[in-house]
This record gives structure tokens, C-alpha cells and sequence, in this order.
């Protein structure tokens, strides 16, 4: 997942390739086959073309924007892609298209400044080179260098002095062995301090004046001076900037009307019962004060962007609303004129793995003649998929792609993934967008590109399956679509989405059907209405029943061998008989599958069969084999419990099988895994009944599902990278046909 670290299809079309494939085609212009005269590497099977319309990776977020002097955009942060383009915390757009540069800096940027000599200074977390640690780097064009003299910790801002050198303001307190408390200069003779001594707590913001620089950040002295987060330097002495700043300071600026505005954490109290303006403030003489009621969101409110266009301000940060006294709703960016305040194009919102009102939102700000770049954590700009950067122009936003750009990307978490009977991907998960489509939870992947199913499903969504009359079934956590109810199990009607009997009062996680037609469920339910279910139910096209006690906690599998139901999960029960988190159903009663796992916290993640009639399991789990104990991953012939192969191995020995799928005389496996035997093996690969084979170099995360179709591999999770290649929570693989 794309958490505090997670996170598209060349279905048909090579990246930038308008021609319709179908599903398990090569692109046309894969290159030329291997045996022709000048014939490079084969092209890898993981296939182009699953990345966002943005910049993505994992836990990624774009914090700071500069203009270069050859008129090109450069974008920094911590991200592994810009449209598709590999591309490490820093990248650059020509106006047509994203470039890396270089191999990028190791960290986290948070502040750019341009060189007068055109180079690009990046300041932030960063450890760069492996000489200790440092948090300043630049770019001449063709390599990135550290700067001479370690910063002890990190750089929120920078920017050149128009008399030469650099300043630069964080959270350090010595350069090399300079003590600079802060604030410091590099020029061409190393590193200054500014003052008799610097100050006495964060410093995260600066801008430039005509007589030197003021800074703001969380400290309440500088030079020896008394100062409330705000001073300024005259190039001799530190003089406090206005009184009364309450609160960390994320953004200094000087506004068209020559006052000073500060954007944060800040928090003015207002009047004796608590009532409080937060996020911004103005300073008006020599007193801080709230700025037009400022911004709301609740618990966290900040501002960490500000900007003019003409007359207009725009602000940016994390808060759903501008001025606590008269609400005007503005999600994560607003602007304020003559008129008042008001929303900025439909907004942002973010619905992708960081949920924390300290991180997602807008970070900065480019003024690009009558347009404005956004740059931040968010997945959607004004209603469209765009992931951490957009331009509002008039009062749109648009993407930043290169215009012949198709991404295929998903915006968020793949749990399960089904092929229909059209040979249509339809995918399940937590996500409001994929590719260039809005789509709740639920889509489907075609020749011409996504689709929305209907209404989609209000949250996760973590089983699919297609019936044998192709209809599809999804199952999870969510409660409706549109306006209609449809608790934790829902089927597609070709137009909406429907409910399937009575109501469960708990998730399902797991789907199946039988040779008959009858549909399963498994889960966290113990009810469908007024019917006991015991976390496991059979849909007769009527009712649902109990299949005999149920089983006691919950199932995350369910497996039709073509003769008997299987199901895997946390349980150990069903009434009185013990299951050991493994049961088969006979048609009467439950019994452990080969005596269950072994082992009390153990569980069963993923079930499959293989073409023979063996029945594969997988999980964090043990089961008792014939020759000793088998962990995580193992076969059941009819009679015992049967390795495949080496075992799994893991860093610090930790191992994991999520997701199972048949191929061919095997089985393909998807979990947390990097090595199999002697071979390396990444998170993915392909026991064919004999032996293990790696799928090139794997994914760089956990997937969640797998679905095989004909010498095709679809894979869900929240990974951003297969094989090396962009693959923003889906990945594809084509084997050669045998």
C-alpha cells in the first residue's frame, strides 16, 4: 500500500500510441524482433504504460516548483515518476514533455532555488553521495553534487541573494563545523553564519526585501533579538517582524500591496470563548493579524502556498473551507479579491494512501503569466484524475502530460482483479480514479481504455468474480451505490450495481461459485437479515443459507475445487469440529483441509487449484507436511501436504503469500518474498510444476491479487513499479505463447 512509507495499460497501447490491442496483444512499435540485424534487448514482458496523469511513487508528494532560466518547470519532492517517466524526487518539463535529471537526489526535497548561473539548488532531507550526511545538493545540468560543509539537519527553504550567495534556512544547527543556528550563507568562500548567532527554534520560511531578507518559522528569538516567528535582516542587525504571530510559519510572502502575509499552523484566538481564525495572517503596521477569517478544517488546519495574480490571491494548504465566519467551501485551495473569497475550480482532493491533514493539500505555488501551477498531495484536481500537480487556467484545472499521454495508471489500491467474459479487466480496491476516468472502488479495463461501472461502490472493495453467466460480483466493506443500498455484496446489472438477498452486517472478503451455479461469500459477517451465517454463506439465487455451523472468525478465501468448497482465514472452529483456519465442505459439515495450518495466529490469505486437482494455499502459515513443516506457501495432493520447490525467502526471514492464480502445470504467486531457492525473485513468480521462475525483476511491492488469462498476468496491489517500468497499482505480464 502507499502508506507512510504504498500507491495504467499499455492494455493496448504502447505509451503514447493511440492503436486499440486486445488483451495479452504487444504493442506495434515494440521494436525489432531479436533476430534482426540491429535487434537490442527484447523488450521486457511487463508491459508500458500504467502511470498516472502526474507525478506518483511511493508515498509520493510534490513539494516545491522553480522556473528555470530556459524557460522549463522544474518540479522536487519525494516521487519515483512524472507521467510515466522514471524520474527520482526531481524532474523537468520542457512544455512537452517530463525529463529526469540524472539519477536524482537520495531524499526529500524541499526547496529549490535557481542559480544566477542556471543551476538548481535542492535543499531538504537528503544523503547524497555517501560522505555523511547532507541536506543541500545541485544540479549543473549533468550530475547532481553535494555541497561541501554537512549541513546536521535538514533545509526548508532557499533562495540567492542578489549580492551573491545563497541563503538557506531549516532546521541545522552547524554547517561543517560553521555554527549557523539555522540560518547561514554559502558563497564561494563556504559557509556564514547571519548575525552575532542565529535562532533559538525552527526557521522553515524566507523572502527576499529590498534591503536584505526577512524569515519566519517557530522561534521566539534571532540575533539575540526578541522576535514571534518573524524577523528581518537589513544586512547589519535583526529587528523583529511585526508582533503577535501565533504559530509555526510554512510561508512567507510579500503581497502587490507591499504587506507582509505569513501562511501555517497559525491560530489568532479571537474573543473570550475560544472562537479562533487560523492558517493565515497580514500584517497590518506592526501587528499581526487573521486575514479575511482565514481557513478551516477542523483538527489540522495549515497554509503552505501563497501567490498573486494580478490582484488575486491564492492560497493553498490543507483546509476545506476559507473564513470560519462565514464558511465559503474551498478544498485545499481558495483565492481571495475585491469580491471576497471563493473556491478555485472545483478544488483538490486526495484519495490516495496518505490521509494526514499534516501532508496532503497544496505545497507550493508557480505564477505562470495568467496560469498557476499546483504542486502538492492530492489525486484529483476540480473533479479530473491528476496526481500532485495541475495548472489552473481561467478557472479549470488541467493535467500536466505530454498531449499524446494515455496513463492507465490506478490512483490508489488494487485488492482484487477478474477478467469478464469479454476478456475485460474489471478491477476492485480503494480509488477514485483510474487512468484519466473517475471511478469509485470499482472499474473495467477494455479496448477503448477504463470505464466507470455505474455509480461505483461508496468503499473498498475486496473480492470480485465472474459468474459462469458472466455476471460480476463484487464484495468488500461498502454499503451503497448511488442511492441504492448495497451492504458489503453487490452484482453489476450491465448498467447498476444491485444488492444480492438481505443485508450483511459485516464485510465480505471473499467470493465463489460452484459447479451448479451456487454463489459463496466468506468474511466478517454472522448475519444476511434475520439468517445466522457464521462468516460464511451460499446464495441459492433465492436466500442465503448457513452452510451447516459456519465456521467462528473470519475467512479471507474461497476456493470451488470442481467437486468441494474450500475456505481459508483466521477461524478455528466450526462448532465443536476444529478447522485450523483450512475447511473444506463436504455438502453436510466442515473439516480441516489436511489437519488446518498449524499454528494458533496463523492464517490463510489466498487458495487456488492447479490443472491437475491439487488445491494451493497460501498466507503467513505452516502446515505439516510429510517431510516436516511447510511455511506460507503449499500444495494439497488428495493425501498430504507437498512444498513447491525451495521456500519462499524474505528480508529478516519474514514471508508472505497474498494472492494466488493457475498457469499453465502451476501456479503463479504474488506476496512478500525476494528470493526462492537461488533465484531472485520479487514479490511475484511462477511455479510451473517443477520449478520456480522469476517474472523478470518483479514488482517493487506487495500485490494483492492475480488473474491469468491465456499467457497473460494481471496484476493488482499498490506497488508503483513492475520490471522497472511505471505500474501504478496494476501491472501486466505477457508470457510467450507456448
Amino acid at each position: 500500500m502507499r502508506l507512510l512509507s504504498s500507491t495504467a495499460l499499455t492494455l493496448l497501447v504502447a505509451a503514447g500510441c493511440g492503436d486499440n490491442l486486445e488483451p495479452g496483444d504487444q504493442p506495434p512499435d515494440a521494436g525489432p524482433t531479436p533476430d534482426a540485424p540491429d535487434a537490442g534487448p527484447p523488450p521486457s514482458p511487463w508491459r508500458d504504460g500504467f502511470y498516472l496523469a502526474g507525478i506518483d511513487g511511493a508515498g509520493a508528494q510534490v513539494n516545491r516548483l522553480v522556473r528555470g532560466p530556459d524557460g522549463a518547470v522544474y518540479a522536487a519532492g519525494q516521487f519515483s515518476d512524472a507521467a510515466g517517466v522514471p524520474t527520482r524526487n526531481a524532474a523537468r518539463w520542457t512544455g512537452f514533455r517530463w525529463e529526469p535529471l540524472g539519477d536524482g537526489p537520495d531524499g526529500w526535497i524541499r526547496a529549490l532555488a535557481v542559480a544566477p548561473d542556471g543551476q538548481l539548488w535542492a535543499g531538504g532531507v537528503l544523503d547524497q553521495g555517501g560522505a555523511g550526511t547532507n541536506h543541500l545538493v545541485r544540479w549543473d545540468g549533468h550530475a547532481w553534487t553535494r555541497v561541501i560543509g554537512d549541513l546536521d539537519g535538514w533545509v526548508d527553504d532557499l533562495a540567492f541573494l542578489p549580492g551573491g550567495g545563497l541563503l538557506v534556512v531549516g532546521r541545522f544547527e552547524k554547517a561543517g563545523t560553521v555554527e549557523v543556528d539555522r540560518v547561514a550563507i554559502h558563497d564561494a568562500q563556504g559557509w556564514h553564519p547571519v548575525g552575532p548567532s542565529g535562532a533559538d527554534g525552527e526557521v522553515t520560511a524566507l523572502t527576499l526585501t529590498e534591503d536584505g531578507f526577512c524569515v519566519a518559522g517557530a522561534f521566539t528569538a534571532i540575533g539575540g533579538v526578541a522576535a514571534e516567528n518573524a524577523a528581518c535582516w537589513n544586512g547589519s542587525a535583526w529587528r523583529p517582524l511585526g508582533h503577535g504571530l501565533p504559530g509555526g510559519i510554512a510561508v512567507l510572502a510579500r503581497g502587490p500591496d507591499q504587506r507582509f502575509y505569513a501562511g501555517g499552523t497559525l491560530n489568532f484566538t479571537v474573543d473570550d470563548q475560544g472562537d479562533y481564525r487560523a492558517g493565515l495572517g497580514v500584517l497590518d503596521g506592526e501587528t499581526w493579524a487573521p486575514f479575511a477569517g482565514g481557513i478551516d478544517n477542523g483538527f489540522v488546519n495549515e497554509v503552505r502556498a501563497l501567490a498573486w495574480i494580478g490582484d488575486t490571491l491564492y492560497v493553498g494548504g490543507c483546509f476545506q473551507s476559507a473564513d470560519r465566519a462565514a464558511p465559503v467551501p474551498a478544498s485545499f485551495i481558495a483565492r481571495h479579491d475585491a469580491s471576497g473569497w471563493a473556491e478555485v475550480a472545483g478544488g483538490l482532493q486526495n484519495d490516495v494512501g496518505l490521509f494526514l491533514g499534516s501532508v496532503e493539500g497544496v505545497h507550493d505555488f508557480l505564477v505562470d503569466g495568467n496560469a498557476l501551477w499546483v504542486a502538492g498531495l492530492f489525486s484529483r484536481a476540480g473533479g479530473r484524475p491528476a496526481s500532485n500537480i495541475a495548472r489552473v487556467v481561467g478557472n479549470a484545472f488541467e493535467t500536466v502530460v505530454p498531449a499524446d499521454a494515455r496513463p492507465l495508471g490506478v490512483a490508489g489500491l488494487l485488492n482484487a482483479v477478474a477478467l469478464d467474459r469479454d476478456g475485460r479487466l474489471v478491477a476492485g480496491g480503494a480509488f477514485a480514479a483510474v487512468g484519466t476516468v473517475v471511478a469509485r472502488n470499482v472499474a473495467r479495463l477494455g479496448p477503448a481504455g477504463w470505464e466507470a461501472l455505474g455509480d461505483g461502490l461508496n468503499s473498498v472493495v475486496r473480492g470480485l468474480l465472474v459468474r459462469a453467466d458472466g455476471t460480476v460480483v463484487a464484495a468488500g466493506d461498502f454499503s451503497r451505490s448511488g442511492d441504492v443500498d448495497v451492504p458489503a455484496i453487490a452484482q453489476w446489472t450491465g448498467t447498476a450495481w444491485a444488492p444480492i438477498g438481505d443485508p450483511f452486517d459485516g464485510v465480505v472478503h471473499a467470493l465463489a461459485e460452484d459447479g451448479d451455479g451456487n454463489l459463496y461469500a466468506g468474511g466478517e459477517f454472522t448475519h444476511a437479515g434475520a439468517t445466522e451465517l457464521a462468516h460464511v454463506a451460499k446464495w441459492d439465487g433465492q436466500t442465503w443459507q448457513p452452510l451447516g455451523d459456519g465456521l467462528d472468525d473470519r475467512v479471507n478465501a474461497l476456493a470451488w475445487t470442481g467437486t468441494q468448497l474450500v475456505a481459508g482465514g483466521f477461524f478455528h472452529f466450526s462448532g465443536p469440529t476444529r478447522t485450523a483456519g483450512l475447511a473444506v465442505w463436504n455438502g453436510t459439515s466442515w473439516a480441516a483441509l489436511g489437519g488446518g495450518i498449524t499454528k494458533e495466529f496463523d492464517y490463510v490469505s489466498a487458495i487456488t487449484t492447479t490443472r491437475d486437482g491439487g488445491i494451493v494455499v497460501g498466507g503467513d502459515l505452516a502446515v505439516a507436511g510429510a517431510s516436516g513443516e511447510i511455511k506460507d506457501l503449499a500444495l494439497w495432493d488428495g493425501d498430504a501436504w507437498q512444498p513447491l520447490g525451495e521456500p519462499l525467502r524474505g528480508q529478516n526471514d519474514f514471508t508472505l503469500v497474498s494472492a494466488l492464480a493457475p498457469y499453465r502445470d502451476g501456479v503463479i504467486v504474488g506476496g512478500i518474498f525476494n528470493r526462492i531457492g537461488l533465484t531472485d525473485v520479487r514479490f511475484i513468480g511462477w511455479w510451473d510444476g517443477n520449478q520456480w521462475h522469476a517474472l523478470g525483476e518483479g514488482l517493487a511491492d506487495l500485490p494483492e491479487d492475480v488473474a491469468v488469462s491465456g499467457d497473460t498476468v494481471w496484476v493488482g496491489g499498490g506497488f508503483v513499479e513492475a520490471g522497472g517500468k511505471v505500474s501504478s497499482g496494476l501491472a501486466v505480464w505477457d508470457f510467450p505463447s507456448p
